[in-house]
């Protein structure tokens, strides 16, 4: 697959990602770099896809960030490919050649990506592209005074390209560059389609690049939302109402889900949990663990654990405790 594909499959809804996939976290310099890197064909690394149907999707899907702002039109196709790891380049090739009116990690201006076509034409990559706060007028001034700058977004389009500098005598050296650059390759790590969910948490645990690496409770939230069922919102509500919450990952609360169900806590069982009932058995379990927590913390009728943190660093070291707690919990609460 080449720039061009990707950035069409990015924007027309066929290249997708699971919902679980977080946002688009990069700086600025991070996109210009990753630019600066197509444009002189050095390695960026493997895209890793899914092939699946919507409808048989495992995950619930969602757009790219940036996508509705640039096609207002947009929606998940039918036929899609799952981007599993490549979020954050496929966003900044998408944000470099687009250029959505949207404000990139902790700025409140979006930024435009600009190239020198005489340092780009000399071969000085890293010279040739710089990205600037629109909010930077000075900069944004400067760069617009130059008749060599012209924006990014321009490479994809040669009929405006050849348009603007059809009296240049660099002209064919100027569409080359932007063939070149569209037409560049990305290598694609294609998964079969019958990979299980289960496979795809470790694989992604493995090849994830942004330093954050999914956990089980994104998956599930994934799932789970294709039902309707916002498992976010409840862990939100659960913080808010109940103290275990402060110390306890959500993953331990669909473990004692699985429990009151009766069934096993591995990873592949929680993955596959029903959304019959959900909510409910949500509500029962966050009430099981804050028993349990009471019981752990409690002198006078507990343990006396008074540093939890502390002296429980081990979540699972409330396994013993809970359960027996279960059955203290009417099934509905």
């Amino acid at each position: 697959m080449n720039v061009e594909q990707l950035l069409n499959g990015v924007k027309d809804g066929s290249i997708v990602l699971p919902d679980f996939q977080r946002s688009f976290i990069w700086e600025p310099e991070d996109v210009r770099e990753l630019i600066v890197s197509i444009l002189g064909d050095f390695f960026i690394g493997s895209m890793l896809t899914l092939d699946s149907l919507k409808h048989k999707a495992m995950f619930a899907l969602k757009l790219l960030e940036g996508v509705p702002e640039v096609n207002k039109s947009a929606e998940v196709q039918t036929m899609v490919k799952i981007l599993l790891d490549g979020q954050q380049r496929a966003t900044a090739i998408l944000y470099a050649l687009e250029q959505p009116d949207l404000p990139l990690k902790n700025r409140k201006n979006p930024y435009k990506t600009y190239i020198n076509l005489e340092q780009a034409l000399s071969g000085n990559w890293d010279a040739a592209v710089q990205i600037v706060n629109i909010a930077d007028k000075k900069t944004m001034n400067k760069i617009r005074g130059d008749a060599n700058n012209i924006s990014f977004s321009l490479l994809k389009d040669i009929g405006s390209l050849v348009e603007k500098f059809k009296d240049d005598r660099r002209l064919s050296k100027i569409v080359t560059l932007a063939n070149d650059f569209m037409h560049r390759e990305i290598n694609i790590v294609k998964l079969p389609e019958n990979t299980t969910a289960d496979k795809i948490v470790e694989t992604f645990e493995r090849v994830n690049r942004t330093g954050q690496p999914l956990c089980l409770f994104d998956l599930v939230t994934a799932r789970l939302y294709k039902h309707k069922i916002k498992l976010r919102d409840l862990w939100q509500s659960t913080q808010e109402d109940y103290e275990f919450a402060k110390f306890v990952h959500p993953e331990y609360v669909l473990r004692v889900v699985s429990l009151l169900r009766e069934k096993g806590t591995k990873r592949q069982v929680l993955l596959d949990l029903s959304p019959t009932n959900f909510r409910e058995d949500w509500r029962r379990a966050s009430t099981s663990l804050e028993i349990a927590y009471k019981r752990a913390t409690s002198l006078k009728k507990g343990y006396g654990v008074f540093e939890f943190s502390k002296w429980i660093p081990y979540l699972t070291d409330l396994t013993p405790v809970t359960p027996p707690s279960i059955k203290l919990v009417p099934k509905v609460m």
